[in-house]
């Protein structure tokens, strides 16, 4: 019989080579990172504000009839970089102007059996990233047929999808919304008969893709009328103050909605019948480098009435379910080495349990980013906990434990 205990801390890095190249966006936001693995195969990493969006992905084109192809035994003989900056005026449309501002880094990569070259242009804009492969008039190169695009996509998660399917023929379907890995058994459900529809595959969606990510952050914020030097300063003028600070630092003000429709009340003096109000708002914002600048942004404001009320992770569910398994593998392990001690032997489990200790709590962070009060909740069985040491604000390491009671018979 045994109880076990296993706790997990997760950190995510990446190694990079001596040919690494990064490129970043106009403002900063973006960072691009191409390295050559030892194959000489190109791969690429994207980061927004220091938080891995697309994960290390191989770049290449698989070529019909042709035992080589482009996808790897490459090494780097020259780079370019430029940065364009225009605005220009639409004809019709929601946008009045649009600005093609971009940093560019340009490739040329040479095939050690081969000695064909292909550039790969990257243009790192302030909301995203293209590339492009381009082919220079070569004699190793002159005529070929692409049997497959191997440029890959790797997803930091699970992450909810807008798709339609895709088609040779047509782009008259509804969208429909699902995980990415429920497209495949969604697939035929959302293709409606038409004989001039033509699938590619039944997983293949028509691009663009939207993708939404579940890392969300949401701070309660309630703002409060109060009195500066006998003047009184309204729940309005503070709010628009807020709105105005969250741009600065880039948050999209979208995001910040009442918590509560109805205002509360609170008298000031007893005797006065001037009475105040106060608003409780909901910003979501998606890293914790974002949070540190609200609270800092608050801190201006004198808003000292905010805590992080719910914290959403991409893999949470994923991590969630790692975390049960070895645990149930650790008291295995545990089991058989005290068996062994007095020369019996582990059989097969007669309970397998998760087990809570009904601890129900929310995050809470005073308005300097501290974390006031040490911060454990359970999610499925998992107890998810901040440190327990006041510190500075950061997400970068989640403490994630599973309690999981298991009775082996012993042969």
């Amino acid at each position: 019989m045994n109880k076990y205990f296993v706790s997990v801390f997760v950190m995510v890095f990446s190694i990079f080579g001596l040919n690494a190249q990064e490129l970043k966006s106009p403002n900063g936001n973006f960072k691009m990172i191409f390295a050559l693995e030892n194959d000489g195969t190109p791969t690429y990493q994207l980061f927004m504000k220091n938080k891995e969006i697309i994960k290390k992905s191989k770049l290449g084109l698989e070529l019909q009839k042709d035992k080589k192809s482009i996808l790897n035994d490459f090494k780097l003989v020259n780079e370019v970089r430029s940065t364009f900056d225009e605005t220009w005026k639409t004809v019709w449309g929601e946008e009045t102007e649009i600005r093609n501002h971009y940093n560019e880094l340009a490739l040329t990569l040479k095939q050690n059996e081969t000695e064909r070259q292909v550039i790969i242009r990257f243009r790192l804009f302030n909301d995203g990233l293209g590339f492009r492969y381009e082919f220079p008039e070569q004699k190793n190169l002159t005529y070929f047929v692409v049997k497959e695009e191997r440029t890959e996509f790797a997803m930091t998660g699970d992450h909810t999808a807008f798709w339609i399917p895709g088609d040779y023929d047509t782009q008259e379907y509804d969208f429909t919304e699902s995980k990415l890995t429920e497209i495949r058994k969604l697939f035929r459900g959302a293709v409606s008969e038409n004989a001039s529809q033509k699938q590619f595959s039944d997983t293949g969606v028509q691009t663009s893709l939207m993708l939404k990510t579940a890392d969300e952050i949401y701070i309660n914020i309630i703002i409060r009328e109060k009195y500066v030097n006998k003047e009184k300063v309204t729940i309005e003028s503070q709010e628009e103050k807020l709105k105005t600070y969250l741009k600065d630092i880039g948050v999209d003000i979208k995001n910040l909605y009442l918590s509560d429709a109805n205002a509360d009340y609170v008298k000031v003096k007893w005797r006065t019948k001037d009475v105040l109000t106060k608003k409780d708002y909901t910003l979501k914002v998606s890293t914790a480098t974002t949070v540190g600048q609200v609270f800092q942004q608050l801190d201006k404001l004198e808003i000292t009435d905010a805590f992080i009320a719910k914290v959403n992770h991409s893999k949470l569910d994923s991590l969630k379910k790692e975390v049960k398994i070895l645990a149930i593998k650790a008291a295995k392990n545990k089991a058989d080495y005290l068996l062994t001690a007095i020369g019996e032997q582990t059989g097969k489990p007669l309970i397998i349990q998760e087990c809570e200790n009904g601890i129900s709590q929310k995050a809470g962070v005073n308005y300097h980013g501290s974390r006031s009060i040490e911060t454990p909740y359970i999610i499925d069985g998992i107890n998810i906990r901040g440190s327990d040491k006041e510190e500075e604000l950061q997400f970068k390491k989640i403490k994630i434990e599973a309690f999981i009671y298991v009775k082996f018979a012993i042969k």
